[in-house]
């Protein structure tokens, strides 16, 4: 199979702000105290591609699957705007090899492919160019130059992957295990790094960085009940775990070496990718907490309120540990009931609104001694700085003074939650229509009524 395409994006985006009404409640442009704000952007895109694939079989046990494609982007320079990308899988079906008699396994097949995968950026990152604003004296347009230095060497981003796996089957297909493992490598990624202010820009874009993703996914499938029975259960279990690491970022012509790459900043807490971390790292400030001992851990206070260390710290990463969930589906005749259980363990988040309601009070956490004090829960050091020697706390001090320290704009660490849950995330009671009514319909061979609840 060969074919080809033509994508065009095409972008525009016009707006109109009234800042001050004349009338309230009286939503309209024209009824504006002030001058109204006005703005208009517009971007273009577009992508040719060429693509080909060749399946091949041999006696129904071995099947090869190769495909090819190269794509022309309008936004990288002429001579990096074309890449090509191939990809191989391959798969055997052991069970046609294999004379399996009365054996409970009665399908197996393995698997195992190549891929790659490039990928284009945004317009107009390849020159300066430059940006509307507000209109000066609300009436004069005006724009400004781009706050981010353009580069016209871009090149495409590459995710080159590996993947093998097995699958399963059992009991003529009454149990089924589905198992992968892969391995994700993506170099030359399109990011923004900051540049000093003196340089009168922001951030300059370039291709960086080389991470990796290693990870496995596995799936397990039961029906409890024979295929005969008019009541039928079926349960399918889920799990997916990735570990991804920051293998090195840019280096300059120069050869200084960037080390971290800040993805988002706020009021000290910054969310970052990291040479031999994880990607999407929590930096910032963290609380000075007890190391060993029987206070491992606990928060260190002096004077009855949470102390934080001098140096910022790893206080958390966005990527979860594991991810899974357990499907139930139960069916009886034309009825049929099906529940959802999703997971994410580990993982972090930063949660800035939640962390400031400390501080201004507006939590019932806040309200708690008002009129006579709290003790936070944490250690206090009676010994010296050189030889500590913990107790626990029992320093009375006012609430807004114990609860301002959980508060983001005093510790980073106070707005980071764990983001782990286990949750019912969907739940539906369908009924199959009977084919004495779906017959009268006409050219409707089945139909089914559901009542869906997803959380």
């Amino acid at each position: 199979q060969t074919g080809g395409a033509n994508r065009t994006n095409f972008y525009k985006r016009n707006y109109i702000g009234v800042n001050d009404v004349t009338i309230n409640g009286l939503y309209n442009v024209a009824n504006n105290a002030t001058t109204n704000t006005n703005r208009s952007r517009i971007e273009n895109k577009e992508v040719n591609s060429l693509y080909a694939a060749a399946s091949f079989g041999y006696k129904s046990f071995v099947y090869l699957d190769v495909t090819g494609r190269n794509d022309w982007s309008s936004t990288l320079p002429v001579e990096n705007n074309s890449y090509f990308y191939p990809s191989v899988s391959s798969s055997i079906i052991l069970s046609e090899l294999l004379d399996l008699g009365n054996s409970p396994l009665s399908f197996a097949k393995v698997r195992a492919s190549w891929a790659q995968v490039g990928n284009d950026t945004d317009p107009y990152r390849l020159t300066q160019v430059f940006v509307p604003q507000d209109p000066w004296n609300s009436s004069t347009p005006t724009f400004s130059e781009n706050q981010v230095i353009a580069n016209n060497g871009l090149r495409p981003e590459i995710t080159t992957g590996t993947e093998a796996g097995i699958d399963l089957r059992f009991l003529n297909g009454r149990i089924g295990l589905d198992f992968s493992a892969y391995n994700q490598t993506t170099t030359d990624q399109i990011i923004n790094i900051s540049v000093s202010k003196s340089t009168g820009y922001d951030s300059k874009v370039i291709n960086a960085g080389r991470i990796v993703n290693r990870g496995i996914e596995a799936m397990l499938f039961v029906d409890l009940m024979p295929k005969a029975s008019e009541f039928q259960w079926g349960v399918t279990l889920n799990y997916a775990k990735n570990n991804n690491k920051v293998e090195e970022l840019f280096t300059d012509d120069s050869g200084n070496v960037l080390e971290t790459i800040v993805l988002s900043s706020r009021r000290g807490l910054s969310l970052e990718a990291r040479v031999g971390e994880s990607y999407g790292t929590l930096y910032g400030s963290a609380y000075k907490r007890v190391e060993g001992g029987e206070f491992d851990g606990q928060i260190v206070f002096e004077d009855g309120i949470a102390q934080k260390e001098d140096a910022l710290k790893i206080i958390g990463n966005v990527t979860p540990k594991w991810l899974g969930g357990i499907s139930n589906t139960l069916s009886y005749k034309n009825f049929s009931v099906s529940a959802l259980i999703d997971a994410k363990i580990g993982g972090d988040l930063a949660d800035e609104s939640s962390s400031t309601g400390m501080q201004t009070g507006i939590y019932p956490i806040t309200a708690l001694g008002r009129e006579e004090g709290v003790i936070g829960v944490g250690v206090k050091n009676v010994g010296s700085d050189e030889n500590p020697v913990y107790e626990t706390n029992d320093i009375v001090q006012p609430t807004k003074s114990v609860t301002r320290m959980l508060s983001v704009r005093s510790v980073n660490e106070g707005a980071i939650y764990k983001a782990s849950y286990v949750k019912l995330r969907e739940v539906s009671i369908s009924y199959g229509l009977p084919k004495t009514i779906t017959n009268k319909l006409g050219g409707i061979k089945s139909a089914k009524l559901s009542l869906v609840g997803r959380n």
